[in-house]
Protein backbone atom coordinates (compact mmCIF):
# COMPACT_ATOMS: atom_id res chain seq x y z
CA UNK A 1 0.00 0.00 0.00
CA UNK A 2 1.03 3.73 -0.31
CA UNK A 3 2.02 5.09 2.48
CA UNK A 4 -0.11 8.60 3.58
CA UNK A 5 1.78 11.30 4.67
CA UNK A 6 0.20 13.68 7.18
CA UNK A 7 0.09 17.11 5.13
CA UNK A 8 1.37 20.40 6.63
CA UNK A 9 -0.36 22.44 8.53
CA UNK A 10 -2.17 25.04 6.63
CA UNK A 11 -0.50 28.71 6.92
CA UNK A 12 -2.32 31.08 8.50
CA UNK A 13 -4.79 32.54 6.51
CA UNK A 14 -4.71 36.27 5.62
CA UNK A 15 -7.26 38.73 6.80
CA UNK A 16 -8.85 39.68 3.96
CA UNK A 17 -10.82 36.33 3.31
CA UNK A 18 -12.27 35.51 7.36
CA UNK A 19 -14.64 33.29 5.71
CA UNK A 20 -11.82 30.88 4.19
CA UNK A 21 -10.21 31.26 7.78
CA UNK A 22 -13.03 29.97 9.46
CA UNK A 23 -13.49 27.29 7.46
CA UNK A 24 -10.00 26.22 7.58
CA UNK A 25 -10.06 26.54 11.80
CA UNK A 26 -13.33 24.42 11.51
CA UNK A 27 -11.40 21.34 9.92
CA UNK A 28 -8.66 21.74 11.88
CA UNK A 29 -10.87 21.76 15.51
CA UNK A 30 -12.81 18.63 13.94
CA UNK A 31 -9.17 16.63 13.27
CA UNK A 32 -7.87 17.49 17.04
CA UNK A 33 -11.32 16.27 18.39
CA UNK A 34 -11.16 12.69 16.54
CA UNK A 35 -7.59 12.41 18.25
CA UNK A 36 -9.00 13.17 21.83
CA UNK A 37 -10.37 10.72 24.51
CA UNK A 38 -14.56 10.36 24.08
CA UNK A 39 -16.32 13.02 26.77
CA UNK A 40 -17.09 11.39 30.18
CA UNK A 41 -20.42 12.64 30.47
CA UNK A 42 -22.70 12.82 27.42
CA UNK A 43 -25.87 14.57 29.32
CA UNK A 44 -23.26 17.71 29.69
CA UNK A 45 -22.69 17.77 26.09
CA UNK A 46 -26.42 18.08 25.03
CA UNK A 47 -25.82 21.74 26.40
CA UNK A 48 -22.48 22.50 24.54
CA UNK A 49 -23.96 23.21 21.31
CA UNK A 50 -24.06 26.61 20.52
CA UNK A 51 -22.71 27.38 17.32
CA UNK A 52 -19.04 28.90 17.92
CA UNK A 53 -18.28 32.19 16.28
CA UNK A 54 -14.97 32.84 14.30
CA UNK A 55 -12.40 35.66 16.21
CA UNK A 56 -12.36 38.92 15.09
CA UNK A 57 -10.23 39.58 12.02
CA UNK A 58 -7.96 42.23 13.66
CA UNK A 59 -7.14 38.89 16.28
CA UNK A 60 -6.90 36.12 13.95
CA UNK A 61 -4.60 34.13 15.79
CA UNK A 62 -6.64 34.36 18.77
CA UNK A 63 -8.59 30.11 19.97
CA UNK A 64 -12.07 30.52 19.14
CA UNK A 65 -13.44 27.96 21.24
CA UNK A 66 -15.02 28.66 24.64
CA UNK A 67 -15.00 25.98 27.59
CA UNK A 68 -18.64 25.24 28.48
CA UNK A 69 -18.81 24.79 32.29
CA UNK A 70 -21.92 22.02 32.55
CA UNK A 71 -22.69 22.25 36.35
CA UNK A 72 -22.57 26.26 35.70
CA UNK A 73 -25.27 25.43 32.90
CA UNK A 74 -27.48 22.90 35.21
CA UNK A 75 -27.57 25.15 37.81
CA UNK A 76 -28.66 28.44 35.60
CA UNK A 77 -30.89 25.80 33.69
CA UNK A 78 -34.92 27.28 34.11
CA UNK A 79 -36.62 24.40 36.11
CA UNK A 80 -34.07 22.83 37.87
CA UNK A 81 -35.58 22.88 40.95
CA UNK A 82 -37.03 19.28 41.08
CA UNK A 83 -40.15 20.12 43.08
CA UNK A 84 -41.85 22.16 40.01
CA UNK A 85 -42.19 19.19 38.16
CA UNK A 86 -44.62 16.49 39.57
CA UNK A 87 -42.96 13.32 38.87
CA UNK A 88 -39.27 14.39 38.61
CA UNK A 89 -40.78 15.83 42.96
CA UNK A 90 -42.04 11.92 42.86
CA UNK A 91 -39.16 9.62 41.62
CA UNK A 92 -36.16 11.81 43.69
CA UNK A 93 -37.59 13.06 46.63
CA UNK A 94 -39.98 10.06 47.14
CA UNK A 95 -43.24 12.49 47.34
CA UNK A 96 -46.57 10.73 47.38
CA UNK A 97 -49.48 11.96 44.49
CA UNK A 98 -52.44 13.71 46.58
CA UNK A 99 -55.27 14.40 44.82
CA UNK A 100 -55.04 18.77 44.34
CA UNK A 101 -58.24 20.03 46.03
CA UNK A 102 -58.31 22.82 43.11
CA UNK A 103 -56.27 23.90 40.36
CA UNK A 104 -56.20 27.35 42.32
CA UNK A 105 -57.04 26.35 45.68
CA UNK A 106 -59.49 28.65 46.19
CA UNK A 107 -63.40 28.30 45.63
CA UNK A 108 -63.71 31.77 45.06
CA UNK A 109 -64.35 31.67 41.63
CA UNK A 110 -66.81 28.26 41.43
CA UNK A 111 -69.77 29.86 39.40
CA UNK A 112 -73.34 28.73 41.87
CA UNK A 113 -76.30 27.92 40.34
CA UNK A 114 -79.40 28.96 42.97
CA UNK A 115 -82.60 26.54 41.75
CA UNK A 116 -85.53 28.34 43.43
CA UNK A 117 -89.34 28.76 43.32
CA UNK A 118 -92.06 30.82 44.93
CA UNK A 119 -94.40 28.05 44.33
CA UNK A 120 -94.44 24.04 45.68
CA UNK A 121 -94.51 21.00 43.44
CA UNK A 122 -92.79 22.17 40.52
CA UNK A 123 -89.83 19.40 40.24
CA UNK A 124 -87.55 21.60 41.27
CA UNK A 125 -85.73 18.39 43.22
CA UNK A 126 -85.58 16.18 40.34
CA UNK A 127 -84.34 19.04 38.08
CA UNK A 128 -81.13 19.74 40.29
CA UNK A 129 -80.51 15.97 40.34
CA UNK A 130 -80.75 15.21 36.61
CA UNK A 131 -79.10 18.61 35.90
CA UNK A 132 -76.13 17.43 37.93
CA UNK A 133 -75.84 14.18 36.29
CA UNK A 134 -76.34 15.54 32.81
CA UNK A 135 -73.29 18.00 33.79
CA UNK A 136 -71.11 14.85 35.29
CA UNK A 137 -71.73 12.98 31.36
CA UNK A 138 -69.78 16.39 30.35
CA UNK A 139 -66.73 15.45 32.74
CA UNK A 140 -67.99 18.33 35.38
CA UNK A 141 -67.12 17.95 38.80
CA UNK A 142 -70.26 18.97 40.27
CA UNK A 143 -71.50 20.00 44.05
CA UNK A 144 -74.89 19.61 44.60
CA UNK A 145 -76.25 21.19 48.18
CA UNK A 146 -80.02 20.63 48.94
CA UNK A 147 -80.70 23.06 51.46
CA UNK A 148 -84.43 22.12 52.44
CA UNK A 149 -85.89 20.63 55.62
CA UNK A 150 -87.07 17.51 54.26
CA UNK A 151 -84.26 16.31 51.33
CA UNK A 152 -84.61 13.82 49.26
CA UNK A 153 -81.86 14.52 46.52
CA UNK A 154 -79.46 11.82 47.74
CA UNK A 155 -82.10 9.14 46.75
CA UNK A 156 -81.55 9.98 42.84
CA UNK A 157 -78.14 8.70 43.47
CA UNK A 158 -79.10 5.15 44.74
CA UNK A 159 -78.81 6.76 48.21
CA UNK A 160 -81.18 4.70 51.21
CA UNK A 161 -81.15 7.55 53.63
CA UNK A 162 -80.72 11.17 54.32
CA UNK A 163 -77.73 12.70 56.17
CA UNK A 164 -77.78 16.02 56.92
CA UNK A 165 -74.56 17.97 57.08
CA UNK A 166 -72.58 15.27 55.64
CA UNK A 167 -70.88 15.98 52.35
CA UNK A 168 -70.90 12.74 50.35
CA UNK A 169 -69.90 11.64 47.01
CA UNK A 170 -71.55 9.26 44.67
CA UNK A 171 -69.82 7.41 41.93
CA UNK A 172 -70.64 5.85 38.65
CA UNK A 173 -70.92 2.48 37.70
CA UNK A 174 -67.00 1.32 36.78
CA UNK A 175 -67.76 0.44 33.50
CA UNK A 176 -68.60 4.36 33.12
CA UNK A 177 -66.09 7.21 32.81
CA UNK A 178 -68.57 10.15 34.14
CA UNK A 179 -67.40 12.44 36.64
CA UNK A 180 -68.79 11.39 40.41
CA UNK A 181 -70.88 13.99 41.98
CA UNK A 182 -70.58 15.46 45.32
CA UNK A 183 -73.57 15.84 47.59
CA UNK A 184 -74.80 17.43 50.96
CA UNK A 185 -77.82 18.35 52.55
CA UNK A 186 -78.72 20.97 54.83
CA UNK A 187 -81.64 23.00 56.54
CA UNK A 188 -80.72 26.40 55.84
CA UNK A 189 -83.57 27.06 58.48
CA UNK A 190 -82.03 25.59 61.34
CA UNK A 191 -78.67 27.46 60.64
CA UNK A 192 -78.15 30.12 63.61
CA UNK A 193 -79.38 33.82 62.61
CA UNK A 194 -76.60 35.34 64.81
CA UNK A 195 -73.69 32.86 64.14
CA UNK A 196 -70.09 33.39 63.35
CA UNK A 197 -69.57 33.65 59.18
CA UNK A 198 -67.94 30.23 59.76
CA UNK A 199 -71.40 28.98 60.55
CA UNK A 200 -73.45 30.78 57.53
CA UNK A 201 -74.56 28.40 54.53
CA UNK A 202 -72.23 30.55 52.50
CA UNK A 203 -69.26 29.02 54.62
CA UNK A 204 -70.23 25.51 54.32
CA UNK A 205 -70.48 25.68 51.05
CA UNK A 206 -67.25 26.66 49.84
CA UNK A 207 -65.93 24.22 52.28
CA UNK A 208 -67.59 21.65 50.32
CA UNK A 209 -66.83 22.93 47.20
CA UNK A 210 -63.23 22.34 47.08
CA UNK A 211 -61.80 20.72 44.18
CA UNK A 212 -65.57 21.49 42.57
CA UNK A 213 -65.98 22.86 39.09
CA UNK A 214 -69.85 24.37 39.90
CA UNK A 215 -72.01 23.84 42.54
CA UNK A 216 -76.13 23.82 42.47
CA UNK A 217 -77.99 24.69 45.25
CA UNK A 218 -81.59 23.37 45.69
CA UNK A 219 -83.50 25.98 47.89
CA UNK A 220 -86.19 25.58 50.07
CA UNK A 221 -89.37 27.08 48.29
CA UNK A 222 -89.92 30.51 49.10
CA UNK A 223 -87.27 30.40 51.67
CA UNK A 224 -85.96 33.99 52.01
CA UNK A 225 -83.36 32.80 54.72
CA UNK A 226 -81.42 30.74 51.81
CA UNK A 227 -81.54 33.19 49.47
CA UNK A 228 -80.03 35.70 51.91
CA UNK A 229 -77.19 33.36 52.97
CA UNK A 230 -76.52 32.48 49.46
CA UNK A 231 -76.37 36.81 48.65
CA UNK A 232 -72.61 36.71 49.25
CA UNK A 233 -71.69 33.99 46.79
CA UNK A 234 -73.12 35.87 43.74
CA UNK A 235 -75.27 33.21 42.41
CA UNK A 236 -77.47 32.80 39.40
CA UNK A 237 -80.78 31.82 40.00
CA UNK A 238 -83.09 29.34 37.80
CA UNK A 239 -86.58 29.17 38.33
CA UNK A 240 -88.49 25.76 37.35
CA UNK A 241 -92.47 27.43 36.19
CA UNK A 242 -94.93 24.53 34.96
CA UNK A 243 -97.42 25.51 32.56
CA UNK A 244 -100.19 26.44 34.38
CA UNK A 245 -101.81 30.19 35.47
CA UNK A 246 -100.00 30.04 39.28
CA UNK A 247 -96.38 30.00 37.47
CA UNK A 248 -97.71 32.87 35.18
CA UNK A 249 -98.08 34.81 38.35
CA UNK A 250 -95.90 33.80 40.61
CA UNK A 251 -93.30 34.86 37.70
CA UNK A 252 -93.87 38.19 38.41
CA UNK A 253 -93.25 38.28 41.95
CA UNK A 254 -89.81 37.01 41.54
CA UNK A 255 -88.02 40.12 40.69
CA UNK A 256 -89.54 41.53 43.78
CA UNK A 257 -88.82 38.96 45.69
CA UNK A 258 -85.12 38.92 45.13
CA UNK A 259 -85.35 42.82 44.70
CA UNK A 260 -86.34 42.41 48.46
CA UNK A 261 -83.46 40.74 49.85
CA UNK A 262 -80.97 42.70 48.02
CA UNK A 263 -82.37 45.53 49.83
CA UNK A 264 -79.76 48.06 48.51
CA UNK A 265 -76.86 45.60 49.99
CA UNK A 266 -75.60 44.51 46.76
CA UNK A 267 -76.30 43.46 43.04
CA UNK A 268 -79.69 41.85 42.37
CA UNK A 269 -78.69 38.09 40.65
CA UNK A 270 -79.31 37.48 37.24
CA UNK A 271 -82.99 35.47 37.03
CA UNK A 272 -83.82 32.98 34.58
CA UNK A 273 -86.95 30.89 33.64
CA UNK A 274 -87.38 27.26 32.14
CA UNK A 275 -90.75 25.42 31.47
CA UNK A 276 -90.90 22.26 33.46
CA UNK A 277 -93.06 19.52 32.57
CA UNK A 278 -94.19 20.67 29.49
CA UNK A 279 -96.58 18.93 27.37
CA UNK A 280 -96.42 20.47 23.35
CA UNK A 281 -99.59 18.56 22.59
CA UNK A 282 -101.73 20.75 25.38
CA UNK A 283 -103.61 23.74 23.97
CA UNK A 284 -103.16 25.23 27.40
CA UNK A 285 -99.15 24.89 27.91
CA UNK A 286 -98.81 26.45 24.46
CA UNK A 287 -100.57 29.31 25.34
CA UNK A 288 -99.25 29.83 28.51
CA UNK A 289 -95.41 29.68 27.08
CA UNK A 290 -96.46 32.39 24.78
CA UNK A 291 -97.54 34.47 27.62
CA UNK A 292 -94.42 33.62 29.66
CA UNK A 293 -92.42 34.70 26.76
CA UNK A 294 -93.76 37.83 26.51
CA UNK A 295 -93.85 38.90 29.89
CA UNK A 296 -90.33 37.64 30.50
CA UNK A 297 -88.62 37.89 27.22
CA UNK A 298 -85.18 36.14 26.64
CA UNK A 299 -84.67 35.47 30.26
CA UNK A 300 -86.78 32.26 29.45
CA UNK A 301 -84.91 29.31 28.32
CA UNK A 302 -86.07 28.76 24.58
CA UNK A 303 -86.79 25.15 24.90
CA UNK A 304 -88.67 23.23 28.00
CA UNK A 305 -88.44 20.23 29.69
CA UNK A 306 -91.31 18.07 28.56
CA UNK A 307 -93.19 15.99 31.12
CA UNK A 308 -92.08 12.34 31.12
CA UNK A 309 -93.71 9.41 33.91
CA UNK A 310 -89.90 8.15 33.51
CA UNK A 311 -88.36 10.76 35.76
CA UNK A 312 -91.13 9.73 38.76
CA UNK A 313 -89.92 5.81 37.60
CA UNK A 314 -86.47 6.54 38.12
CA UNK A 315 -86.61 8.10 41.34
CA UNK A 316 -88.53 5.16 42.45
CA UNK A 317 -85.82 2.92 41.47
CA UNK A 318 -82.96 5.32 42.91
CA UNK A 319 -82.11 6.58 39.30
CA UNK A 320 -81.97 10.13 37.73
CA UNK A 321 -83.74 9.71 34.03
CA UNK A 322 -80.48 9.96 32.47
CA UNK A 323 -79.63 6.46 34.07
CA UNK A 324 -82.96 5.04 34.05
CA UNK A 325 -83.92 5.86 30.70
CA UNK A 326 -81.17 6.82 28.75
CA UNK A 327 -83.26 7.03 25.23
CA UNK A 328 -86.30 9.34 26.31
CA UNK A 329 -86.79 12.43 24.87
CA UNK A 330 -86.31 14.28 28.62
CA UNK A 331 -82.95 13.05 28.39
CA UNK A 332 -82.12 15.36 25.34
CA UNK A 333 -84.27 18.02 27.56
CA UNK A 334 -81.66 17.74 30.30
CA UNK A 335 -79.15 18.12 27.87
CA UNK A 336 -79.83 20.86 26.15
CA UNK A 337 -80.14 23.09 29.46
CA UNK A 338 -76.64 21.45 30.72
CA UNK A 339 -74.94 23.33 26.79
CA UNK A 340 -76.84 26.30 28.67
CA UNK A 341 -75.23 25.75 31.95
CA UNK A 342 -71.92 25.22 30.43
CA UNK A 343 -72.35 28.30 28.33
CA UNK A 344 -74.15 30.81 30.58
CA UNK A 345 -71.72 30.06 34.10
CA UNK A 346 -68.42 28.40 32.48
CA UNK A 347 -66.93 26.52 35.29
CA UNK A 348 -63.69 26.78 36.69
CA UNK A 349 -60.64 24.34 36.04
CA UNK A 350 -61.96 23.57 32.66
CA UNK A 351 -58.39 23.59 31.06
CA UNK A 352 -57.53 19.71 30.92
CA UNK A 353 -54.00 20.71 31.58
CA UNK A 354 -55.01 21.43 35.21
CA UNK A 355 -56.19 18.44 35.89
CA UNK A 356 -53.96 15.16 37.03
CA UNK A 357 -54.98 11.96 36.99
CA UNK A 358 -54.68 10.15 40.37
CA UNK A 359 -54.95 6.15 41.39
CA UNK A 360 -57.72 5.32 44.10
Amino acid sequence: LESVTEPAPPAEMPCEDPAAASEMQSKENLKEMSTQAPPSSIFYDTFSTEKQQPAPCADATASTQIPVNGSKILQDTRGSDSKRWFVLDGVLGGATAPEPPSANGSTANVPVLEVFSLAGGVGKTSLVATLGRALSTRGERVLLVEATPFGFLPYFFGANDCRPGELRTFRPPASSSDAPIRLATVDSESLPTEGTEQDSLAAKIQGWAQGASRVIVDVATGSPAATQELSPMAPTVLVPLIPDVNSVITANSIDAFFRQRANGQGAEPQVYFVLNQFDPSVLLHLELAKALHASLGERLLPFALERDPAVSEALADGMTIIDYAPDSPSVDDYTRLAEWVAQAMAPVNANPRSSRWSER
